[in-house]
């Protein structure tokens, strides 16, 4: 039978400590490069998103500001209005009305009276189940750990806070995931790209799907999400108390895009315009919708995709909103 000396053991206890120190260096390796990447990618709530500014460098005195998924925060560029205004965008990939409202919440102290909002609302803002019951609400919900207030986050756990601001790399999806948040670059590579029309045409029709189809039911019945309507009246009802200009806007997008949406399901447009109009009639906020503007709905240079404006159309863009929306207000 064998047996362990105590030089074997020592041995033995050495190489498991050996091991999991190079366990925990990599990890605390790989935990440094993703925080520092969260904190500056083009893919992050910024001001001067070109110089990776940092997601909580948010400035005192904001006049002028955006939320939104991905098309505001693709679609705002302050570039040529900084001088003019204190901006900041608060968008996100992905991020729902709901969570609008609770970073607005969270930074309300950053903001002037008379500051002007601009909500975008997008195809599939309004659709779809409750956010906290999407299959990936979880994975989605850890980023505001980052930088929002424990009382803002939803389903708020302080173990997930903890690893979240600390540990991404414990409470990482998958390796594929961890490997894609230390090395990739799409964020900071795609706004400056653009788009062409054989490109645009397969384009219009997966987004068709991502914003419009997969709101449906089992039976292929459109859900529209009561969650995000409410949450969308009470921050503009918010806005209002706080002496501030929330306006909604639709950003561009491109003719194929459009096409896609109108052949593959006529009534959407018509349930999705129903939509915002209730809320306008509950808050008489402005409204602004851009999706179909001629000025950019062949412009391929201007975009990146069929929906999402690229650095130079959102320049363009925010420019238009500063001359044409901004005196109405």
């Amino acid at each position: 039978m064998f047996t362990f000396s105590s030089d074997d053991m020592k041995r033995f206890i050495k190489k498991v400590i050996a091991f999991v120190a190079v366990v925990v260096i990599l990890i605390s390796a790989a935990d440094c490069i993703i925080l520092l990447r969260m904190q500056k990618n083009w893919g992050t709530m910024s001001s001067r998103r070109g110089d990776k500014a940092t997601i909580k460098d948010v400035p005192d005195g904001i006049n002028l500001c955006n939320f939104g998924s991905s098309h505001g925060l693709y679609g705002f560029n302050y570039i040529s209005v900084s001088d003019e205004y204190t901006c900041f965008n608060f968008a996100l990939p992905g991020q729902s009305l709901s969570y609008d409202f609770r970073i607005l919440k969270n930074y309300a102290d950053r903001l002037e009276k008379g500051a002007i909002i601009f909500i975008p609302v997008s195809h599939f803002s309004l659709f779809g189940v409750a956010e906290d019951e999407a299959v990936n609400f979880e994975s989605i919900n850890r980023r505001y750990y980052r930088f929002l207030d424990p009382q803002n986050i939803k389903n708020y756990d302080w173990k997930t806070a903890v690893l979240a601001k600390y540990f991404p790399v414990l409470i990482t999806d998958s390796l594929v995931s961890l490997v894609k948040q230390m090395v990739d670059d799409n964020d900071e590579n795609c706004w400056g790209n653009e788009t062409d029309p054989e490109t645009a045409a397969s384009h219009g029709v997966v987004r068709y799907d991502t914003f419009v189809e997969s709101r449906k039911d089992s039976e292929g019945n459109r859900v529209f999400n009561d969650s995000e309507i409410s949450a969308l009246i009470d921050m503009i009802m918010y806005a209002k108390e706080n002496e501030w200009i929330p306006v909604l806007v639709t950003t561009p997008y491109l003719s194929e895009y459009n096409s896609a949406v109108k052949k593959r399901d006529p009534d959407f447009l018509n349930d999705f315009y129903a939509a915002v109009n209730y809320v306008i009639e509950k808050t008489e906020v402005k409204y602004f919708d851009y999706s179909e503007d001629v000025r950019f709905s062949n412009e391929y240079t201007f975009f990146f995709n069929t929906d999402h404006l690229n650095y130079k159309g959102a320049a363009r863009f925010t420019e238009i909103l500063v001359e044409e929306v901004v005196p109405e207000l």
